[in-house]
């Protein structure tokens, strides 16, 4: 065990970090330990954006990916209440396409949170109820032997690595500062040309339960968008798609009386050229949209 640790360790070192699938890891052992009145849940748009801030005293920033989903973020905001560690609200950031996520239509980004992360005997019970799968529900079942005898990944990624991880990405921001990728331009249309908004039967479901949780906990909810470039945005006003989520999101809203929908937060200017791969926000614009959720959503 030691030599695998000391290999990984090794490799790790001189390799660019991709969190992929442990960054769920990484995300379910800081709830753990969340005991503040604010915790806010998000994808890769807001991921490490508070952690630019000098202070965040009151949040704790829970943020993972988009391959997480509505199902990943319930089942860590389940972990939190069960740790003893309810927080006043939640602000949960999530994109339009967040929605989209499901365990048919993107397998091979969703369904590996449920074979190395949420298998713990409640969560498997709930996947095989609430998705009526009882092939993944056995697959949960196999990865919980497979990680009975296994040293957590949160702590051989986490404790050892993660520091590294963040060191990495901040020289990596120091370098690219506001680089633009040449390709931003490329899914900056892609992203415009959709015109049908999806709301998958998972997510669907799991917002409702998220509702039903943070309800019976007395926890207020708090939901907006992150950031999205003016040209896509525009086009999603134009062809229909932009008012087919509020319409979502407002009637989320009005169905529960703890839930809160804020279609804009005062963020600002976000035109394109601020997207460094037409989803992302560049260095500089990300500290300010950390800046801004923070001054929102802080008791």
């Amino acid at each position: 065990m030691a030599l695998v640790l000391g290999f990984e360790f090794s490799l790790w070192a001189w390799l660019p970090i991709n969190h992929g699938r442990h960054e769920g890891d990484f995300v379910r052992a800081r709830a753990a330990l969340a005991n503040q009145e604010v915790v806010l849940f998000s994808d890769s748009i807001t991921y490490g954006a508070l952690s630019l801030l000098d202070e965040t005293d009151g949040v704790s920033d829970l943020t993972s990916n988009q391959a997480m989903g509505v199902a990943g973020n319930y089942f860590l905001l389940r972990q939190l209440i069960g740790a003893g560690n309810a927080p006043k609200r939640v602000a949960y950031v999530i994109h339009p396409r967040s929605y989209e996520i499901d365990y048919y239509l993107f397998p091979e980004l969703t369904e590996v949170y449920f074979s190395t992360v949420f298998v713990a005997d409640d969560e498997i019970s709930t996947i095989e109820k609430v998705l009526n799968r009882a092939d993944l529900a056995q697959r949960m079942r196999k990865a919980q032997e497979e990680l009975r005898f296994a040293i957590p990944s949160q702590i051989r990624r986490g404790i050892v690595h993660e520091p590294l991880i963040v060191g990495l990405r901040s020289l990596k921001r120091h370098l690219r500062g506001d680089f633009v990728d040449p390709q931003a331009l490329e899914l900056i249309e892609e992203q415009s040309a959709l015109k049908q908004f999806i709301l998958s039967d998972v997510s669907r479901l799991f917002m409702d339960k998220i509702a039903q949780l943070t309800k019976a906990h007395d926890i207020e909810l708090m939901l907006f968008p992150p950031p999205i470039p003016q040209s896509v945005l525009d086009a999603w006003k134009n062809n229909g798609y932009w008012f087919q989520y509020i319409g979502y999101m407002q009637s989320f809203d009005r169905r529960h009386s703890h839930v809160k929908f804020i279609e804009d937060i005062g963020f600002g200017s976000m035109e394109d050229q601020f997207f460094g791969d037409g989803v992302h926000l560049t260095a500089n614009k990300r500290k300010e949209w950390g800046a801004s959720v923070f001054e929102f959503i802080a008791p």
